[in-house]
C-alpha cells in the first residue's frame, strides 16, 4: 500500500472510531458540526468586513487630514484657525484638532465612540481628525444576516442528515419486520445483521428472541416425540396382552394371571407417566405458591420416616436430619422435592447401602440448602449437564428394571424454581451422588438465575 494510501485507510479507521455508533449521536454530531462552521463562518466575514470598512475610513480620512493641512499651510499662521473652521463645517461627526508649530489653534467637540484616525502634517501645520466607525452598525446588520443565513443552513443540513437517517431507519425496520414474520411463519435461519446503533440492538434482540423460539420448536418436538415414546411402549404391552387373553394364546390359568398381572403393572406405570406430564403441565403455568412458617428440618424428617419402610426392604439405611431450618415456603411443593430426591437415591442404592438427608446453611446466601446423598452407583459425568431434562435418564437402553419415567427430576428443578431456588448434583461413578436444592429462608428473595435450557437428548 502506497503512502498516500495507508494514510488514507488509517484517517478512515480514526474516522470510524471517532464516529458515534447511534443515530442519535450521528445527528447531534452533524448539527453541531454544521453550527461551528456556521459560527466560524460568520466571524470570519465580519472580521473581514470591519477591516475592510475600517481601512476606507482610515484611508478618506487621511486625504481629507492631507487636504486641510496643505490648505492651512498656504495661508498665514493666524488666518489658520479660519481654515480649520470651514473644513470642520463639512466634517459632520468628525473631530478636528489643528497644530500650528505645535500649538493648538483650532479644536472642536468630542464625537464618541471614536474609532478610526488619522494624522497628516505639512510644514507647520498639523491635522488630527478622528470620527466614529460606520462599521460598527454595518456590523449589526451582518451579524443578522449571518445569523439567519446560517439557521437557514443548519436547517439544510439537518434536513438532508434526518433524511438519510430516516431512509436507513425506514429499510432497517423494513428488515427487521420481515425477520419477525418470518419467525412467525416457523422460519428460523435467518438473522438480522447486528450493529452497535439502536437498531443493531434491536436487531440482535430480535436474534436472540428467534434463537430462544428455534430452542423451545427443538425442544418441544424432541419433548413430543419422547413423550410418544414413553407412551407407546405401555400401550404396546397393554395391547400385546389383551390379544392375548382375546385369541386364547394365555390359556391357562397361570398364562391369564400372568398377562392381567402384565397389563396391570404398565397401565399403573402409564397412568404414572401421564399424571407426571399433567404436573409439569401445571407447574409450568407458574401456579400460585402457598408461602408459610415452615420447618425444612421437619419435612425432611417426615419424607424420611415415610420413605423408611421402602428403604428397609431394600436394605438400604435412610438416615435424616436433626437440626431445625426455619423458613417462609410452600412446604408441599418441599415434600415432592424430597419424595423425588429420595425415591431416586433409593433405586440407585444397593443392598447395604446408605442414603443421607441433611440440611444446612446454604453456601454463604440467606437461606438453606437440602441435600439427598448416597453412596450408590454414581452417574458418569457426561449425563450430569442432563439430568434435569424432561424424559431423560441416564440409562441410555432406556433399561426399566429401575423404573421411573425420566420427568421426576425435571418436576424438582420447576418446584425449585417456583420456590425462587435452585438445584443442582455432584456425582462420582461407583462412590454415590448428592442432590442440593437451595431454598430461601424468607420471602422477598429473589429466584435464583435459571439454569439454561437445553434440548431433551434422544
Amino acid at each position: 500500500m502506497s503512502a498516500p494510501g495507508a494514510f488514507g485507510h488509517r484517517l478512515r479507521e480514526a474516522g470510524d472510531r471517532l464516529r458515534p455508533s447511534s443515530l442519535r449521536g450521528r445527528v447531534v454530531l452533524g448539527v453541531a458540526i454544521t453550527l461551528v462552521v456556521v459560527v466560524i463562518v460568520q466571524v470570519v466575514a465580519l472580521v473581514l468586513v470591519e477591516r475592510r470598512v475600517e481601512g476606507e475610513l482610515e484611508r478618506a480620512l487621511a486625504d481629507r487630514a492631507a487636504a486641510i493641512a496643505l490648505e492651512a499651510s498656504r495661508v498665514p499662521p493666524a488666518e489658520a484657525a479660519s481654515v480649520a473652521r470651514q473644513a470642520d463645517r463639512t466634517l459632520g461627526d468628525t473631530r478636528m484638532v489643528m497644530k500650528v508649530d505645535d500649538t493648538v489653534v483650532f479644536w472642536n467637540a468630542p464625537v464618541a465612540p471614536l474609532e478610526a484616525r488619522a494624522v497628516a502634517t505639512e510644514g507647520a501645520v498639523e491635522v488630527l481628525l478622528e470620527r466614529p466607525d460606520p462599521s460598527a452598525g454595518l456590523a449589526g446588520w451582518a451579524i443578522v444576516a449571518l445569523v439567519g443565513g446560517g439557521v437557514v443552513f443548519a436547517a439544510g443540513v439537518a434536513w438532508l442528515i434526518m433524511s438519510g437517517a430516516s431512509r436507513r431507519l425506514r429499510r432497517d425496520v423494513d428488515a427487521l419486520a420481515a425477520r419477525v414474520e418470518a419467525v412467525a411463519d416457523g422460519d428460523f435461519s435467518q438473522a438480522d445483521p447486528e450493529t452497535a446503533d439502536e437498531l443493531g440492538r434491536l436487531a440482535l434482540a430480535v436474534n436472540d428472541a428467534a434463537d430462544q423460539l428455534a430452542r423451545a420448536d427443538a425442544r418441544q418436538r424432541e419433548f413430543l416425540a419422547d413423550a410418544a415414546h414413553e407412551l407407546r411402549t405401555p400401550v404396546t404391552a397393554i395391547e400385546g396382552f389383551a390379544n392375548a387373553l382375546e385369541d386364547g394364546t394365555a390359556s391357562t390359568p397361570e398364562d391369564r394371571e400372568e398377562a392381567a398381572a402384565y397389563i396391570r403393572s404398565e397401565a399403573e406405570r402409564l397412568r404414572v407417566l401421564v399424571e407426571r406430564l399433567q404436573e409439569l403441565t401445571v407447574l409450568d403455568l407458574d401456579p400460585p405458591v402457598d408461602l408459610v412458617a415452615t420447618d425444612l428440618g421437619e419435612i425432611a424428617r417426615e419424607e424420611v420416616a415415610r420413605l423408611e419402610p421402602d428403604a428397609l426392604s431394600r436394605g438400604v439405611t435412610l438416615v435424616g436430619p436433626g437440626a431445625s431450618a426455619p423458613a417462609v415456603t410452600d412446604p408441599e411443593h418441599v415434600r415432592v422435592i424430597l419424595d423425588n430426591l429420595i425415591s431416586n437415591a433409593l433405586k440407585a442404592t444397593a443392598r447395604g447401602g446408605r442414603i443421607e438427608v441433611g440440611v444446612s446453611a446454604g453456601d454463604g446466601r440467606e437461606g438453606w440448602e437440602l441435600s439427598v446423598a448416597d453412596d450408590g452407583r454414581g452417574i458418569p459425568p457426561e449425563h450430569l449437564p442432563h439430568l434435569f431434562e424432561r424424559l431423560y435418564r441416564a440409562e441410555r437402553g432406556r433399561d426399566r428394571s429401575l423404573g421411573g419415567s425420566g420427568l421426576g427430576l425435571a418436576i424438582v428443578r420447576r418446584r425449585a424454581r417456583l420456590l425462587g431456588g435452585r438445584v443442582s448434583v455432584s456425582s462420582t461413578v461407583g462412590q454415590g451422588s448428592t442432590f442440593s436444592v437451595w431454598l430461601p429462608s424468607a420471602t422477598g428473595l429473589a429466584p435464583s438465575p435459571p439454569e439454561p435450557e437445553r434440548a431433551p437428548a434422544r
